[in-house]
Parts: C-alpha cells; structure tokens; sequence
C-alpha cells in the first residue's frame, strides 16, 4: 500500500495528465488530506510525550517490572 503522500502526488500527475478518472483521483487527494490533518498531525504531536514515557520506562530494572 502506498503512503498517502506518495497516492496524493501520484494523483495529482494523473489528473494534471488527464489520465484515469477525475473522481477517483479527487477522492485520493481528499484521503490523503484527511490522513495529514485528522491522523498524521495529533500522532505526531503525541511523539514528545511517548518518547520520554519511554525513557521512564526503561529507567525500570527488570526487578522493578
């Protein structure tokens, strides 16, 4: 499966090639925008606060666990 950076460029050739269905490919643009603002962005503003959960975790001995 592509990423939805890589389908969104994909369609943008295709439509500006006038090659494939228009809806289809309008469709793949507004996917790949739906995963960039609803998915990608709160994931990635989760990445500080997992990470130093991380360092926690491994501060832990095995004995601790």
């Amino acid at each position: 499966m592509a990423a939805p950076r890589q389908s969104a460029l994909a369609a943008q050739g295709k439509l500006a090639k006038r090659d494939g269905d228009p809806a289809f490919l309008e469709a793949k643009l507004i996917t790949a925008r739906f995963y960039a603002e609803v998915i990608r962005a709160p994931a990635l503003a989760q990445l500080g606060p997992i990470q130093a959960a991380g360092r926690t975790v491994f501060a832990l001995t095995e004995a601790q666990l």
